[in-house]
Formats: C-alpha cells, sequence, structure tokens
C-alpha cells in the first residue's frame, strides 16, 4: 500500500467534478480529488504550498489517504494523457479567439511541473 501524500484540490465552490486548469500552473485540477504533488513529474511540495498560500489562487493544499493514493495518481496521469491528446486535436482543428488563449492554457498544464 502507498504512503500518505498530498496533494491540491480546487476549490472552488459549485465547480464540476471535471478537470480544470489554472492559469500559470501545470497540471490539472477536480474539486472532490486531489493532484498527487511532490514527486518525480509533478508539481513540487514547495510550488504546491505556495499556491496554497496565495490568497488569489483556488487551489488548496490536502492529504491524500494512503487507501487514496494510488486513484489519485491513476486519475492525474489519465486526465494529463487526456489533456494532451486534446490539444493536439484541437491544435489539428485550429481555433481562433478565446481558443487561443484556453489552448495555452491547455498546453501549460500539460507540460507537467
Amino acid at each position: 500500500m502507498a504512503t500518505k501524500r498530498q496533494g491540491l484540490r480546487l476549490n472552488l465552490p459549485g465547480a464540476p467534478n471535471t478537470p480544470h486548469t489554472v492559469p500559470g500552473t501545470p497540471g490539472y485540477y477536480y474539486p472532490d480529488a486531489p493532484t498527487p504533488v511532490g514527486d518525480t513529474g509533478e508539481l513540487s511540495l514547495e510550488a504546491a504550498r505556495d499556491l496554497h498560500k496565495d490568497k488569489g489562487c483556488p487551489l488548496e493544499l490536502v492529504d491524500i489517504r494512503a487507501a487514496e493514493v494510488e486513484a489519485a495518481e491513476e486519475l492525474a496521469a489519465a486526465t494529463a494523457q487526456q489533456g494532451r491528446k486534446g490539444l493536439i486535436v484541437a491544435q489539428r482543428q485550429g481555433f481562433s479567439g478565446a481558443e487561443g488563449s484556453r489552448a495555452k492554457d491547455e498546453h501549460d498544464s500539460s507540460k507537467g511541473a
């Protein structure tokens, strides 16, 4: 069994339980499932702590119970993979207006830490 870890969770009341991006922050975040931080390929624990302290950032640092770590890691990996695939499709189709800004946020999110 995995050991307890920490993760970032979206803290926006009423937000749907779908992956969200936070401009300037790599990764995808859910309101109901924390995204693990601090391991290779993830946002650093230090950066996560800074985001948690930032009053203007909708992410909160939470503990992930040992029994939930594997599921959280799998969800984060699958979400990043889906984001990369979606970005490829969007780039092939082209985008205009606000879609360009959204595509940049998605691209930055899919890069990882």
